[in-house]
C-alpha cells in the first residue's frame, strides 16, 4: 500500500484546531464578562462616592442647623443621640440606600461626626437581594 501525497487538512488536525479556537473564543468571552461586571461596580462605586461627598458637602454648608436640629445636645452641650436620616436614590434603574448619621465622639471639643454610608443591593428577576455591598463612607466633623 503506497501513500499518495494528497492535499489539505486531516480529520484530526482540523479537530484539534477547533479545540484550541474554542478554549481561546471561551476564555475571551469570560474575560470580556468579567470585564464588564468590573466597570459596572466601579460606576456604582462613582455614583455612591458622588452621594456621600454630595451629603458631607451639604452638612458643611449647614453645619450649624444640622447640630441645633440633629444634634438633640443636652443643656451642657452632651449629645444624648443621634439622629439618622434614610433614604434611597436610584441612578439609572439601580437603587441606592443612603444612611446617615449624627454622633458626639467628642464632647469635650463640642465636636460632632457626621457619617455617611452608602450602600448598594442587587436584586434579581424574582426580587431576592443577591448582591449587597456597601460602597462608600464619608465622615465630617462639625465643630
Amino acid at each position: 500500500m503506497t501513500f499518495i501525497n494528497k492535499k489539505g487538512f486531516s480529520l484530526i488536525e482540523v479537530l484539534i484546531a477547533v479545540l484550541v479556537l474554542g478554549v481561546s473564543t471561551s476564555a475571551l468571552i469570560g474575560y470580556q464578562i468579567k470585564q464588564s461586571t468590573t466597570l459596572e461596580f466601579s460606576n456604582m462605586t462613582l455614583i455612591a462616592t458622588e452621594a456621600a461627598n454630595n451629603v458631607l458637602d451639604e452638612v458643611q454648608s449647614k453645619s450649624k442647623e444640622i447640630r441645633k436640629k440633629d444634634a438633640k445636645c443636652a443643656p451642657s452641650n452632651q449629645c444624648i443621640s443621634g439622629s439618622s436620616l434614610p433614604t434611597s436614590f436610584s441612578v439609572n434603574g439601580y437603587s441606592f440606600s443612603q444612611h446617615c448619621s449624627l454622633s458626639c465622639p467628642n464632647t469635650a471639643l463640642d465636636v460632632f461626626k457626621y457619617t455617611v454610608n452608602i450602600n448598594f443591593a442587587y436584586k434579581d428577576e424574582a426580587g431576592k437581594v443577591s448582591l449587597s455591598r456597601s460602597l462608600a463612607t464619608g465622615q465630617h466633623y462639625v465643630p
